[in-house]
């Protein structure tokens, strides 16, 4: 079982972007279980060029949103393609509520994507605060 979770990190705590082309094999943790019965995937959304959101964002409106350029697409394409061939089982995919998180989800179509608020109040906060 993975389940696949997508968020929107504040820009300090932000990896550089790099296309990955390989996955690496998971390596047990000590005193965790050498079989794990499932595994949880987290990732970034693919590239959306740019830092931030303008100050008057709205949730719901893509327009007022840093988008997915189409090297993000594409990139998100390629990695749902490396997971199908690599059969990873997939049971959920939960991504946050920003429309490049929704659409780097819906892009890897392993599964109905399911907008997981959680992950959505992490940005959202950092904005209010």
């Amino acid at each position: 079982m993975v389940v696949i979770g997508f968020a929107c990190l504040p820009q300090q705590s932000q990896p550089t972007l790099q296309a990955q082309t390989s996955i690496p094999t998971p390596t047990p943790l000590p005193g965790l279980p050498a079989n794990p019965v499932g595994y949880v995937a987290v990732m970034r959304h693919a590239i959306a060029p740019g830092t931030g959101d303008p100050g008057n964002f709205r949730l719901g409106d893509c327009q007022t949103q840093r988008n997915l350029s189409e090297t993000g697409r594409q990139q998100a394409r390629r990695l749902g393609q490396l997971l199908r061939d690599r059969q990873v089982p997939v049971t959920r995919v939960l991504s946050s509520q920003w429309c490049r998180c929704l659409e780097t989800a819906r892009l890897l179509d392993l599964g109905q994507v399911e907008p997981f608020p959680i992950l959505t109040a992490i940005l959202i906060l950092k904005h209010l605060y």
